[in-house]
């Protein structure tokens, strides 16, 4: 988007955009009062966020979309063809463009919800821990540092998400365009991973604590797992505002992102290992060998979305630039170079 205006105020079109936004939030509060997993209790923070803020939002959109619509270099956008519907039936000319809509603000209106929910969870137990008497537990600081990281996470989320905006430069360019991407996707989210954890349950019982048979291991274990979970934050915390699943709002190249190209899957996978050690159980061998499958298969689903991912950024030529990038000079790529220049060292013998 330009940053001066290219062209006079069009009220006309400022009206059917705003019409659009309307209808826009108008069918997915539609979905909230329809779905039955929106009456949940689960949901009543962001419920009171939403109303608390919507006014603020109306008031502010008439001056928003004007100051963009005189900047975009394509005015026409998704929210003028459908005010443009709305108001004389005009069958929108732009179908991909509108199905991109139709895509983009479901992923918003799936995933700002939970993202707000887990934000105020998280925050609560961070409070909670505060407030209790200070006394020194690694178990207990383990715990805080955790919830602090995921607090962390879960917050660039919501921000993310909530200001998905031209002006920023950080809106949906595409949206994941395949039901089985977005279906490996869900699976890892209410209400659907509730599911997935049933039938992919790995845990054994017992966790790391349980096992360590000493404080000096468990510090050394735990703080295998929280560098994981700092991995995984930092991933997230290096798309800024740009951050949102299914979406492609701009290639990210920073952070852990220059060495790898899924480092928050990574981290968070093996972090599951290092939690669970579903390969320890006292069930015996069977059980280990079982448990450490789940996991796997659990594992797959990551694997799947990152394929997915994959598939729909390859559209964009600058993921292309960055996929190619990171074979050549990526982590795995340096490792490699270093064992093949290892291997042709000669060996020396003494003697």
């Amino acid at each position: 988007m330009q940053a001066k205006p290219m062209r006079v105020l069009e009220v006309e079109r400022v009206v059917r955009k705003l019409i659009g936004f309307i209808v826009t939030l108008t069918t997915i509060a539609a979905v909230y009062w329809i779905v039955p997993e929106y009456r949940r209790g689960f949901y009543a923070p962001y419920w009171a966020a939403l109303f608390d803020t919507l006014p603020a939002l109306l008031v502010a959109a008439p001056f928003y979309v004007a100051y963009v619509d005189r900047r975009q270099t394509d005015p026409e956008d998704s929210y003028a063809e459908i005010g443009a519907f709305v108001l004389s039936g005009a069958v929108p000319q732009r179908t991909e463009q509108i199905r991109q809509h139709v895509r983009g603000w479901t992923v918003k209106g799936f995933f700002l919800p939970l993202m707000f929910v887990y934000l105020c969870s998280t925050l609560g137990s961070i409070l909670a821990g505060l407030e209790q008497p200070y006394r020194f537990d690694i178990m207990r600081w383990h715990a805080f540092a955790i919830d602090l990281l995921f607090m962390v996470d879960v917050l660039v989320a919501v921000v993310g998400y909530v200001f998905t905006l031209r002006v920023l430069d950080n809106h949906i360019r595409t949206v994941e365009p395949t039901v089985f991407g977005w279906l490996v996707c869900l699976a890892c989210y209410e209400p659907i991973n509730a599911a997935t954890r049933a039938y992919l349950n790995y845990e054994t019982g017992a966790n790391w604590t349980a096992v360590m048979p000493s404080p000096a291991l468990q510090v050394f274990w735990g703080s295998a797992i929280l560098f994981c979970i700092l991995i995984f934050v930092w991933s997230t915390v290096s798309f800024g505002l740009r951050f949102s699943n299914l979406t492609n709002r701009g290639i990210i190249t920073c952070g852990p992102y220059r060495w790898i190209k899924h480092p928050a899957y990574v981290s968070k996978n093996l972090s599951w290992w290092l939690v669970s050690l579903p390969f320890l159980t006292a069930a015996g061998p069977a059980e280990a060998l079982r448990h450490s499958a789940i996991l796997l298969a659990l594992n797959a689903i990551y694997a799947l979305r990152a394929i997915t991912e994959e598939c729909h950024l390859s559209r964009d030529p600058d993921y292309v630039a960055y996929r190619d990038y990171i074979s050549e000079n990526g982590a795995v790529a340096q490792l490699k170079r270093l064992f093949a220049k290892a291997s042709r060292s000669p060996i020396r013998r003494s003697g």
